[in-house]
């Protein structure tokens, strides 16, 4: 508001300045030369002042090929005036109505109904008092400092949301733009479908040139033939921060003011190669849950977890490996290995970052959940006896 009242008493006290020296017969050269001014501080300072001085200096032109009376003089000051204001309003119209529409395409909404279940949550769970080892604590700190992808849907919908910024936007044609504009490709996000996983039955059994099934062996390779423990790692941490991407979040005042809330799920399939030969790929990925149930269970399903669809999945318990697993999960690992051959299995941590405690009635570092893994190779290593069919499970 104090920006729009300055530019109107400059505005005014320019044609105040043309009268003035047209009138007392100063010449339109003076008139020139103060629209130039204009122009110059406009430039720096105020876009419709460079407007009306652009304005009036073209008809103080015109006022002198014709050799116009001063009262001609004043006119022109007075109708580059409106000009200026009308072309730098009409963008800021509209620019506003755009907001508006984004505001109603995106309103508050609260998440406290899809969180229900951490209110009747009775006993914490295990280890929540004990702190996270060193490398455990650097790779969450790195978690919470990633980079945002694109120009930052949440500090877009902030914008929307906020009422200053809707007076910066009404005020930006009288006073220095320095702030970026949101648009609708801001705060907009491209459909994700499902991302269905690789039937693992292929990579269990092959068929020999005799059109017989043949196992994959059991034996142990030479460890370079197997992906580092950096690698399997840099997979997980990698889909799990596909998965819990801030941006989908949206912006979040608060749990019951949250816009733009996208459920978590994938962008894309995670992967890992070691080797050009020696190839892995992920044929089971599973959402296991520590918050929802009364024991940990695992939603089971055959595409990337999704956790809008995964509301009435199947579940099913933690299996053997599973089980000893999170236990190391806690405070001790972030990521558990069981390799082979041709399959490793993993049990992946999902702790809660400081942007998840928005939301998230947990501790920093807490687990939210984890991530089990099946990755086979995609050039398996094969025994010589046949067998009669493949597994029918």
């Amino acid at each position: 508001m104090i920006s729009i009242l300055i530019t109107y008493g400059i505005s005014l006290l320019f044609i105040v300045l043309v009268g003035v020296v047209t009138y007392r017969r100063m010449g339109a050269a003076e008139v020139i030369a103060m629209a130039f001014i204009a122009i110059v501080v406009g430039c720096l300072m105020m876009p419709m002042l460079f407007v009306q001085g652009f304005v009036t200096l073209v008809l103080a032109l015109l006022c002198r090929l014709v050799k116009a009376k001063p009262v001609f003089y004043v006119a022109s000051a007075m109708l580059a005036a409106v000009a200026a204001f009308v072309l730098v309003m009409l963008p800021t119209l509209e620019e506003l109505r755009m907001l508006e529409q984004i505001r109603a395409e995106h309103p508050f909404e609260s998440v406290t109904g899809r969180l229900s279940y951490e209110e009747t949550r009775v006993d914490s769970p295990p280890h929540t008092s004990e702190p996270l080892r060193a490398e455990i604590e650097q790779r969450l700190g790195a978690f919470e400092d990633r980079p945002t992808r694109g120009w930052g849907r949440r500090r877009a919908l902030q914008m929307v949301h906020d009422d200053g910024y809707r007076q910066f936007v009404a005020a930006q044609g009288f006073g220095n733009v320095r702030m970026m504009r949101v648009r609708k490709d801001h705060v907009e996000l491209p459909k994700l479908e499902a991302i269905p996983l690789p039937n693992p039955a292929p990579f269990f059994y092959e068929m020999d040139r005799k059109g017989s099934f043949v196992p994959l062996t059991q034996r142990n390779v030479h460890s370079d033939q197997l992906p580092s423990n950096e690698q399997l790692l840099g997979l997980h941490s990698n889909g799990a921060g596909d998965f819990l991407d801030m941006e989908m979040f949206g912006y979040v005042k608060d749990r019951e003011h949250v816009s733009g809330f996208k459920s978590h799920q994938f962008a894309e399939m995670p992967t890992i190669s070691t080797e050009e030969k020696e190839a892995w790929q992920v044929v089971r990925l599973e959402l296991v849950s520590l918050l929802r149930f009364d024991k940990p269970k695992v939603y089971v399903s055959d595409k990337l977890p999704k956790m809008d669809e995964l509301q009435d999945a199947t579940t099913r318990p933690l299996n053997a490996f599973e089980k000893r697993a999170l236990e190391k999960l806690w405070h001790d690992e972030d990521l558990v290995i069981d390799d082979g051959t041709n399959r490793i299995g993993m049990l992946g941590s999902l702790r809660a970052g400081k942007d998840c405690l928005e939301c998230h009635q947990v501790n920093r570092g807490e687990l939210l959940g984890a991530f089990s893994y099946d990755l086979f190779r995609k050039t398996p290593v094969k025994q010589t006896e046949p067998a009669t069919e493949p597994p029918t499970t």
